[in-house]
């Protein structure tokens, strides 16, 4: 099947597979992954097709990942999914290998204990062991049933005829206690050996030649002792719990002088320095640099929660008096940790690091990434930490335009004034052009396209050229604070539906090739929302679950109400009355957990519009018309996101026609500002309906016409 595949997908699994060399750099995570699909797609083409995990939560990182994007896509094919959790092991599942993932109905076996006679014959099978009937009891009895517990037993007890037994093969002796058995059991040079295996990445005999001495002998052991076996030149253990027990089967002096030796003999960038520091905790310039420079190599294939691990143990290796490179290596850490989806790990590094910190300019950069972990569940302690953070910034001008620029974006998300907002992004712009890093000057500038945008004065022509052009100059910016994110928006936003769509599923893969699973969330999210829009609705469902998925793995709530808020309104297209409501409160009760005042909002509007559609007006406008109050007083009566012309249409239908007209003149105004032909459209159908209702008929068939002539513009089928 990989002699099949397209040049790029067979070079990317061949190196997965350690068929071939990593090289320069790794393939980056996305070619791994399509190469996967098309060659699960080409098997199952032959014959149906299974994929079997077993004990699934001990599949590495990398490896989940490959195989959810795999799953989500094998609908149609004809694949089956197995996998195997022990029993109470199932909050331990990697988020990314959740089999939710798998696209196809699932369904759940609880497999219980072994009984006698299947022990006797897994005995068989494996020891070529013939116990007698009261020894095979024995061994029931003290493994529980469990297949690997009753192996252990098994040999330990297999020549003994006396009722004794050793405390591990005890009731309730622990796996992890009979893994260590199996290992202590075995010599030292095989466990040394042993513990090579365990400690590298990707071991093979080769790589070992270089760094244990005889290790052929010492393996051979191992083999015949059933705890390591060989495939395609790779080493492996033949359980996870025994790799764990081989580790820790040498002393820490010991095992640090093997890392040594072991990073003497890996070639790999990323395994030689992890080795370098892990044969000594002393601080030492070399081994921090070479950690920083394997970290740049995990990020560029994708990897971005190894290259923060690397990044922590660089700053372990960094000489405490160097306190620029500790602060520049924690930064970067934390954001990469954020990118990765684990705010809160990166929150715990950040607030670790910041508590010996005086107050000023340095404490303030940490503060500002402390902020950004709590974007997706505390915008109230977000804005706190913000602006403490800015009354400690001094006179740094980039410092102080990230902190307005993320100040911003609280004041929207809490429904602050529309007036805060503006002084905001101007003096986050003021303070950036007054600073030479491109990168702080071009997210200034889409903050401020974007507060325009959202507040209603529409699109200032030359500003999302001008950050194109500093764009250029940053490098590996965040996908969120990127000028093609913010077009994105800006075409969805305008009607540019089809458009919009396309770049959305370019910086999807963006996302995915980088390993940016907190810009990913995002990206779904827009991309489901518009694809609803469109009427391509099947795909809508589909990528805002995903959404949904992603911001959940990310401890996300906020996100996840976003996620929901955009199925209900899937719901309300697809007319399913009851998943709309239940959608909407359920995004709207997250929303309200984190001072996400502006997703409650919405899915107040969710809910009104669904009134509206059910022909029930006065419910509607007792639910949208607080909506619009609250956007009034803040200034943003005439946003986009201010649902006044449902208001204005639910107002006319009760017969408050005068309070409908003053509500709509005014919106429609600024919608013919922003050139948006949806909203135009809109505006033009409830004028119709103003004017039919006021007898006016041929300034309603005209209104009628020029929303028709609007929606001629956009591919808006159901509107």
């Amino acid at each position: 099947v990989i002699d099949r595949l397209p040049p790029a997908q067979r070079s990317a699994i061949e190196v997965a597979l350690q068929r071939v060399p990593v090289g320069d750099s790794a393939p980056p995570p996305l070619a791994v992954s399509l190469a996967t699909l098309a060659s699960l797609r080409a098997r199952a083409e032959g014959s149906p097709l299974m994929i079997a995990i077993d004990d699934l939560p001990w599949l590495d990182g990398p490896s989940a990942k490959v195989l959810e994007y795999a799953l989500r896509r094998v609908e149609g094919m004809r694949v089956a999914f197995v996998a195997a959790v022990r029993v109470g092991e199932t909050d331990a599942l990697p988020p990314s290998a959740s089999v939710a993932a798998f696209e196809g109905p699932v369904g759940t076996l609880r497999i219980g204990p072994l009984g006698l006679d299947a022990i006797d014959g897994l005995i068989q099978r494996h020891l070529g062991l013939e116990l007698r009937r009261p020894m095979l009891m024995r061994v029931e009895r003290e493994s529980s049933g469990n297949p690997f517990h009753a192996l252990a037993v098994a040999r330990r007890v297999g020549g003994d005829t006396s009722d004794a037994a050793t405390s591990s093969e005890r009731p309730g002796a622990t796996s992890e206690a009979l893994a260590r058995e199996r290992i202590e059991a075995l010599s030292q040079p095989t466990r040394h050996a042993l513990t090579a295996v365990a400690a590298l990445g990707r071991p093979t005999i080769e790589l070992l030649r270089e760094a244990v001495p005889r290790v052929e002998e010492a393996l051979t052991e191992a083999y015949e002792a059933e705890v390591l076996e060989e495939g395609r030149g790779a080493l492996r253990f033949t359980h996870p719990l025994l790799r764990e027990a081989a580790y820790e089967a040498i002393d820490e002096d010991a095992r640090r002088r093997l890392h040594a030796d072991l990073a003497a003999a890996t070639t790999d960038v990323e395994e030689h320095a992890m080795h370098l520091a892990l044969a000594s905790d002393e601080a030492s310039v070399e081994v921090a640099d070479e950690l920083e420079r394997a970290a740049r190599h995990a990020q560029a294939r994708g990897a971005t929660d190894a290259a923060a691990e690397l990044l922590i143990r660089s700053r372990e290796r960094t000489p405490d008096g160097d306190i620029a490179t500790i602060d520049r290596r924690i930064l970067r850490a934390a954001e990469l940790l954020i990118r990765a989806g684990d705010n809160a790990r990166a929150r715990e590094l950040l607030e670790d690091h910041v508590k010996d910190v005086e107050s000023g300019p340095r404490r303030a950069a940490i503060l500002r990434w402390v902020a950004d972990t709590r974007s997706g569940d505390d915008w109230a302690a977000r804005a706190r930490i913000l602006e403490g953070a800015l009354l400690e910034a001094g006179t740094d001008h980039g410092l102080r335009s990230q902190l307005l620029r993320e100040l911003y974006y609280s004041t929207w998300f809490e429904v602050g004034p529309a007036a805060r907002m503006r002084e905001l992004v101007r003096e986050s712009v003021t303070e950036a052009e007054a600073q030479d890093d491109p990168a702080i000057l071009c997210a200034a500038y889409i903050a401020e396209l974007q507060a325009r945008q959202l507040s209603g004065l529409g699109y200032r022509p030359g500003s999302l050229e001008r950050a194109k052009e500093l764009a250029l100059a940053v490098e590996n910016q965040r996908i969120l604070w990127s000028p093609d994110f913010a077009e994105a928006l800006l075409l969805s936003a305008s009607g540019h539906l089809a458009t919009g769509v396309q770049m959305f599923r370019d910086l999807r893969r963006l996302a995915e090739e980088r390993g940016d699973w907190d810009a990913l969330a995002h990206v779904l999210s827009e991309l489901s929302y518009t694809l609803v829009r469109l009427g391509h609705w099947q795909e809508a469902q589909t990528v805002g679950r995903e959404a949904e998925r992603a911001y959940r793995q990310n401890g996300q709530p906020l996100g996840v109400s976003w996620a929901l808020e955009g199925q209900a309104w899937l719901a309300l297209a697809q007319g399913d009355e009851d998943a709309c409501r239940r959608l909407a409160k359920e995004g709207s009760a997250l929303a309200s957990s984190c001072g996400g005042w502006s997703n409650v909002l919405q899915s107040e509007v969710v809910i009104g519009t669904l009134e509206l559609t059910l022909g029930d007006a006065a419910r509607a406008i007792s639910i949208l018309e607080p909506v619009v109050e609250r956007r009034t007083e803040q200034g943003l009566g005439l946003a986009p996101a201010a649902p006044v012309v449902e208001l204005a249409e639910a107002l006319t239908a009760v017969g408050r026609a005068d309070e409908a007209e003053a509500l709509l003149v005014p919106f429609a105004e600024q919608a013919q500002q922003r050139e948006d032909p949806s909203e135009r459209a809109a505006c033009e159908r409830v004028a119709g309906m103003l004017a039919s209702v006021a007898g006016d008929e041929e300034r309603a068939e005209r209104a009628f016409k020029g929303a028709l002539d609007q929606h001629a513009r956009i591919p808006e089928p159901l509107e």
